[in-house]
């Protein structure tokens, strides 16, 4: 698991990076307290990237592979929520279907967003 902190004073978006180390398959974030998810219906092959960004008006799915970017929305598994940190920690899980998930480095970034700013 990995514990995000939100030091903020409102609810903020998250950048979520999967680099695969080995083929692996449906990758997907899950929010430990809330049991929401962010998922994917896709096969990852080792140096495949992809980046996930749920921040509000910034929504993207995008993929790399050898250098070449795509954009992956269109396998979004169902009942995915676009993530967002809560104020305070945050614990997230992450899973595949298949390979070991050892082959997925996961990474987690975000902006601290404060009201009236």
């Amino acid at each position: 698991d990995v514990s995000v902190e939100n030091n903020g004073d409102v609810d903020t978006g998250i950048i979520i990076k999967f680099i695969a180390k080995g083929t692996i398959s449906n990758p997907k974030v899950v929010n430990y307290d809330t049991s929401e998810y962010f998922g994917l219906n896709t096969t990852l092959q080792s140096g495949d990237e992809v980046t996930i960004n749920t921040n509000a008006g910034f929504k993207t799915v995008k993929f790399t592979r050898n250098g070449n970017e795509i954009n992956l929305f269109n396998t979004i598994m169902d009942g995915s929520t676009w993530l967002q940190l809560d104020q305070f920690k945050n614990i997230f899980v992450y899973e595949v279907e298949s390979g070991d998930w050892s082959n997925l480095v996961t990474t987690f970034s975000h902006f601290d967003l404060y009201e009236g700013v």
